[in-house]
Formats: structure tokens, sequence, C-alpha cells
């Protein structure tokens, strides 16, 4: 019953931007469709000399996809984080410069733990995907992101809040989701993989978020995103 009043309350509120805590909560894109997505509101605004992107993800898509979108009214292409594929590279994408991540290791689990890094005073790019770090490689160097972002959620922006690609939509299951404008320690990634960060995100902040959300997303309990953790006694349906 609880989960079904906080999906009705979701509901009568889409397309306006509401404050919530979603610790525990996943947002699930179900369909192939342009018409859903999220707009998250950061709590700062650029410039933004360094940033670090940390969720968690769990799709079957087979195509390339869109995890993070941060556009700005100068660069629609500010910062993106792309994949292709559930087992295929990764494509990061900064004030419109990109690189490709080849080498990357593939999540055992459902879930997959992404951490993507940057520096702009090096240029320096680096994901971290299940704790595991990546080659580092450059874009952008010593150009910093200007100006208010809008950050989208299951759609790539090719223009600031819109004009989305279907051949980029993310179908699937994304949570646990925080920004940084700095660039996180090794052992810092690690603690936000294990959900064991002091500090959570000073642009997005997973547990104090401003959504706005638009078409079939839903926010739902994700109980777990641990493959092997405990998983309790199952209710009937309503109760």
């Amino acid at each position: 019953m609880e989960r079904l009043m906080i999906v009705l309350a979701l509901l009568s509120c889409r397309s306006a931007a509401i404050h919530r805590d979603l610790t525990g909560m996943m947002a699930i894109f179900p369909e192939d469709s342009t018409d859903t997505f999220a707009k998250l509101l950061p709590k700062k605004e650029g410039p933004f000399k360094a940033l670090s992107v940390c969720l968690k993800f769990d799709t079957d898509v087979p195509g390339k996809f869109s995890l993070f979108s941060m556009a700005t009214p100068r660069e629609s292409d500010a910062f993106v984080i792309l994949k292709k594929g559930t087992s295929g590279p990764f494509k990061v994408v900064v004030n419109d410069k990109e690189q490709q991540f080849n080498k990357v290791p593939q999540s055992p689990l459902s879930w997959t733990h992404l951490c993507t890094t940057w520096d702009s005073s090096t240029g320096l790019i680096q994901l971290w995907v299940d704790g595991q770090p990546s080659v580092k490689k450059m874009a952008s160097k010593g150009t910093p992101i200007q100006e208010k972002p809008i950050i989208i959620l299951g759609q790539e922006q090719d223009s600031y809040g819109g004009r989305f690609d279907r051949d980029q939509t993310f179908m699937g299951h994304i949570t646990n989701l925080h920004v940084w404008d700095r660039v996180l320690q090794p052992c810092e990634v690690e603690q936000v993989r294990e959900d064991q960060m002091s500090q959570p995100g000073n642009v997005l902040n997973w547990g104090a978020l401003e959504i706005e959300i638009t078409g079939n997303m839903v926010l739902e309990s994700s109980l777990s995103t641990n493959a092997t953790a405990h998983v309790g006694p199952c209710l009937p349906s309503g109760e």
C-alpha cells in the first residue's frame, strides 16, 4: 500500500519539480520513448572546473544509451556519459570533446556501479566500474563547464533541456546518483560503491533531490541493488 501511495503521489505531480529523498529508491525507465525522462535541478551552477558522477544502473538494452546528460545554454554536450549495450564500451563527452573507453570490467551482477571523474586543469577523465579503474584519457583541458546546467536522466540532450534522440534512450533502472564539483579519490570511490560515503554529492544528492518527472518514469523502492544481499519475506500485494 505504501508503494502504491508513492506512485500515485508522483503521478499526480508529473512535469512539476518536487523535492524528494530518494534513499532506497530507484528510477525506472520502462519504455523506449523520448517522452519518458527525469529532469534534475542541481544545487550549484557553473563554472565547474571538475566533476565526479557516480550512480548504479541496470539495463538489458542492446544498443547505445545515455546514462547521464548535462547541458548548458552554451553547450548541449557539457558532460555526457553513454554506453553501447550491456557489454559494449563507455563514451564520455565533456564540452563536446569525447573519449571512448573500451577496456572496462563487465559486472557479473545485474547492477553496475559507475563513477566518472574529470578535472579541467589536466583534462583527465577516468571511469571506475564496480570499483575497478579504467585508463585515463583527456578531454576539454583548461575549459570549465560554464553557466547553469540542466541534467537529464533517461535521454541525451541535443539542445538545452530537449531534442532527444530515441536511439540514445535509456531503458532500465538507475539509483544512488551523486555528483560532486571535484575529483573523488580512489578511496572515496570505494566508499561510494559501498554506500559508506559520509559526504553526499554537493551538486546532486540522491538523498535530497529536486526532480521533475515526465512521461512514464516511476520511482519505486529498490530494496537492494546487491544480488548477494539478504531479501526479507514477501507480503501479498496491497498489504
